[in-house]
């Protein structure tokens, strides 16, 4: 069997009786900048198509110094639901302005060699939503800038100059607060990983939403990890009444889900004894037993909007993409499902 070579624009050039600077402005869309008529533009595209011309990226890649790749950074690929619907979002766009998207995971490898990777792999523009630590997240961008990369950031507290697409997570914890104070709860704790680091937006919407409804909580706002959950969650739940609180709120819905295992296992009744609200929006919050309240986040229409913002970056031809602090905003909801309900006594 004989493989099929690929079709040139020399060999377009051969069969339609042009020049090959005829072939490469009629497929590239330069016509207009030499004289080539509309029968002659249209002939050689004929001729392409009826040979099966793909055109060669990499040769293209070669000219420009860019593939028309966007990178996509994330520290949790296949782990949690909101990922993949952050990277559909992602993908479907820039598949649609004639964009790939790749892949690079955070995790063990150092922020350095994922960058020198991009910048070897002559990526267009870099969506990163991964928290990474300041200083990583500092070498990131300056490695970008230095070669002209663009760079998105979809995560809240990051610091460097750009552009940021996010939800409105603080807004978010305040409309918890206030759809739970509605619901007659006056004693609300927040329970939370690194809240001055990795949820500072959700800390700050749940200091103001107490603040506004008057509520003295301060003492049932409860930081953990893997190792301390449990202690730290019967610590709360064995507080004298009047001082227990009577709702829950937690900054993550794979959190909350393990919250209301851990109350399942010390048979506190959620909503009846407890009321329990998460954030995110995940599948795996209408699972759950009882079903989760949560604060639902709008993953997909978050990676159309970081991929939009990072094809205009790259369609620009700007020469400096770090040159401002801009924040796109995207408005959560509050789904309401059985996992909160009004205070009993």
């Amino acid at each position: 069997m004989t493989v099929k070579s690929q079709v040139t624009m020399k060999d377009i050039a051969r069969e339609a009786g042009v020049s090959r600077a005829a072939v490469s402005h009629a497929l590239n869309e330069r016509y207009k900048s030499v004289f080539l008529t509309e029968k002659t533009r249209k002939h050689i595209k004929i001729v392409a198509r009826r040979m099966g011309y793909v055109p060669n990226e990499i040769a293209r890649s070669m000219v420009s110094g860019r593939t028309r790749t966007v990178a996509y950074i994330d520290n949790d690929l296949g782990r949690h639901d909101y990922s993949g619907r952050i990277l559909s979002g992602i993908m479907q766009t820039a598949s649609a302005n004639g964009h790939n998207t790749k892949l690079f995971s955070y995790n063990e490898d150092p922020i350095e060699r994922i960058t020198n990777e991009i910048v070897r792999q002559r990526v267009s523009g870099v969506i990163c939503r991964v928290v990474i630590g300041g200083d990583d997240f500092k070498v990131l961008a300056e490695i970008l800038k230095r070669y002209m990369i663009p760079l998105v950031s979809m995560v809240n507290n990051q610091e460097p100059d750009g552009i940021f697409v996010v939800s409105d997570d603080k807004n978010g914890v305040i409309r918890a607060i206030e759809y739970l104070h509605g619901l007659g709860h006056r004693r609300i704790a927040m329970v939370g990983r690194n809240l001055k680091e990795m949820d500072s937006p959700r800390s700050d919407g749940f200091k103001s939403g107490i603040k506004k409804f008057r509520l003295n909580c301060e003492d049932l706002i409860t930081e953990c990890n893997k190792e301390t959950f449990s202690g730290a969650m019967q610590k709360l739940m064995a507080m004298p009444p009047g001082k227990r609180p009577t709702a829950i709120f937690c900054t993550t819905d794979p959190l909350a889900m393990k919250v209301l295992q851990l109350l399942y296992d010390m048979e506190i009744k959620v909503p009846d004894m407890v009321s329990v609200i998460g954030f995110g929006g995940m599948n795996m919050c209408e699972l759950a037993s009882p079903s989760l309240t949560t604060i639902t986040q709008p993953f997909e229409e978050m990676g159309r909007r970081a991929c939009q913002e990072i094809l205009k970056l790259i369609g620009s031809g700007r020469k400096e993409y770090f040159a401002e602090r801009q924040k796109i905003i995207l408005p959560v909801k509050l789904t309401i499902r059985n996992s909160a309900g009004p205070v009993k006594n």
